[in-house]
């Protein structure tokens, strides 16, 4: 049984006792009402479940490393060609800039570039083309989507 070693209720999310789904789906008894608000009653009982989490109408509860999980699940559904998979692992980065630590900014920019690439040939009604490049100030070769002749690091230098 995998223990989760911590859970967030985001309070400004959290409709409180008046949703109180994710205390319905809970069969250990791991959250509770008290009051007008949901509480975390037994973090011991929790068997990181994640019924809590996708039960929950705002994304108000994050289980300790459920965002990783998420994000590669995302991702592995991107690979198999599951085109709404870029998309959610777009918005797992968005909202897990505390849980991805220092890979957050790279992470996020590598997925804002790939659906941005993504979209553009949905609107052309083709698919993505990808460019090799290689720049003509540091000599490294990358892609991009666009015939280009500086790579991004000696643009922004």
């Amino acid at each position: 049984m995998q223990v989760v070693r911590r859970i967030e209720i985001d309070r400004t999310r959290c409709e409180g006792a008046s949703c109180a789904l994710c205390v319905e789906v809970c069969e250990r008894g791991v959250l509770k009402i008290k009051g007008e608000e949901v509480v975390i009653a037994d973090l011991e009982a929790c068997d990181a479940c994640d019924e809590c989490v996708r039960v929950c109408p705002n994304d108000a509860i994050d289980l300790y490393r459920y965002r990783e999980r998420q994000f590669l699940s995302a991702m592995v559904r991107a690979m198999h060609g599951d085109g709404d998979g870029l998309e959610v692992a777009r918005r797992v980065v968005m909202r897990g800039r505390d849980v991805f630590g220092d890979t957050w900014f790279y992470l996020r920019r590598e997925l804002e570039r790939t659906c941005r690439i993504k979209r553009e040939a949905e609107l052309e009604g083709k698919r993505a083309r990808l460019y090799e490049c290689t720049c003509k100030v540091c000599g490294k070769k990358f892609k991009s989507n666009k015939k280009l002749d500086v790579c991004s690091e000696c643009a922004n230098r």
